[in-house]
């Protein structure tokens, strides 16, 4: 639960839901049961992509998108707000 706050709070709207994976695994089960003429592993699979390439042109955008690399770099985050510290100003002093 604490782990919630170590991330920019722009994105703190989309970490509070489970409804994307919910609304993903939805939607397949939907369709695997009406379809039960599945004959390999391969249709099942090549299925489930077709059906998720889908879904995800209805997802909503990640707010603040240029924080990912930030977060992708370790950069620490406290109740939201990224912190300053002496190890991360060393680093820019020794790039620049």
């Amino acid at each position: 639960m604490l782990t919630y706050f170590a991330y920019p709070q722009e994105y703190w709207v989309s970490l509070k839901t489970t409804n994307p994976i919910e609304s993903i695994f939805a939607t397949i089960k939907l369709r695997t049961n009406a379809t039960r003429r599945i004959k390999s592993p391969r249709s099942a699979l090549y299925l489930i992509f077709q059906l998720i390439l889908r879904a995800q042109k209805r997802w909503r955008c990640i707010n603040a998108p240029h924080l990912v690399t930030k977060v992708l770099d370790g950069v620490t985050f406290e109740d939201g707000i990224e912190v300053r510290t002496e190890k991360n100003n060393k680093t820019e002093r020794n790039a620049a």
